[in-house]
């Protein structure tokens, strides 16, 4: 069966989703979402989709910020993650012209930062 790409827009499904099997998964958006290119899209889905299944453990809290030019993604893990970002994640916000960062959270947590600019040139935009 064929369906549609994923996208920002089906982010609340996968926190439900997660929240369903007992985990503690937190979202915030701030923000208008606006139109974004589908590249864009689906990029910021997958890299969040990914940070969910790697920190499956612990709880996360997701912020997802749409600023005039860049959306901001911060996800803290209430623990440390070996695996962020992984080379898809880094692969998916350099594609868009973004970039993810990782540092220590608080207390014994991970920080993953992402910024992917809301419409860039090039042949992909």
């Amino acid at each position: 069966m064929l369906a549609p790409q994923p996208g920002l827009g089906q982010i609340p499904g996968l926190i439900e989703d997660a929240c369903e099997t007992g985990r503690v998964v937190a979202l915030r958006v701030e923000g208008d979402p606006g139109p974004l290119p589908a590249s864009v899209d689906i990029s910021m889905y997958r890299i969040i989709h990914e940070a969910l299944a790697i920190a499956a453990d612990g709880a996360v809290e997701i912020v997802l910020r749409f600023g005039e030019d860049d959306l901001h993604l911060d996800v803290v893990a209430d623990r440390a993650i070996a695996g962020w970002p992984t080379p898809a994640m880094r692969e998916r916000a350099a594609f868009c012209a973004g970039a993810v960062d990782v540092r220590p959270g608080p207390g014994a947590g991970t920080r993953m930062q992402v910024r992917i600019p809301r419409v860039f040139g090039g042949a992909l935009a």
